[in-house]
């Protein structure tokens, strides 16, 4: 006899506020990588992306934030300084975050972002400063769910024999960012 599977329960997932129509202003621009959208809470930068068209990246914004209220809205000061940071990287983008997630999911992005422009690490590296040093898969988890393009810059975590990963990441590839950032992708991580 087949068993029905059971009922699904609902879980709350990390990236999504349990604030109803919380109120998530953004604003789109362009870069030299394409167009660009910025979105903040009251906390701070909660999405930046790229790599797509307008509508796409509004889309995406949408299915990421489902309980948001998104407005656009026009702070030229932190796009410019976005788009900037994406323009010319050097060092790390310095605004303030609302990082949604997990506990270690937050340890994860906190180590990636102290990866300066310029330099590369390992998957089993940030799962060591996460403090979980066998969780080296599930740090490439949290950087294929990361909404936050250069501000947590996962783009610079590589895998430990020094290949990128395949595919596109933010609408361009891993070793195509590495290359205008001055890294070398085939094994110079740390």
């Amino acid at each position: 006899m087949v068993r029905p599977p059971p009922p699904r329960r609902s879980r709350r997932l990390p990236d999504e506020p349990q604030i109803p129509n919380e109120e998530i202003r953004y604003a789109l621009g362009e870069s030299v990588l394409g167009p660009v959208l910025v979105a903040w809470s009251g906390k701070g930068v909660v999405s930046i992306q790229l790599g797509h068209e307008p509508e796409q990246l509004l889309q995406h914004l949408q299915r990421q934030l489902p309980r948001g209220h998104l407005v656009r809205a026009d702070d030229a000061a932190l796009l410019s300084q976005v788009i900037g940071y994406i323009d010319e990287p050097d060092g790390a983008l310095d605004v303030k975050l609302d990082l949604r997630g997990t506990e270690f999911q937050r340890k994860v992005f906190a180590a990636i972002q102290a990866i300066p422009a310029g330099q590369t690490s390992f998957y089993s590296d940030i799962a060591h400063k996460a403090g979980a040093p066998r969780a080296g898969r599930a740090v490439g988890s949290v950087c294929a769910t990361n909404n936050l393009a250069f501000a947590v810059p996962c783009h610079r975590v590589l895998h430990k024999n020094g290949t990128p990963r395949q595919g596109p990441h933010w609408g361009h590839t891993q070793s195509a960012l590495l290359r205008r950032e001055g890294s070398a992708p085939m094994g110079k991580g740390k």
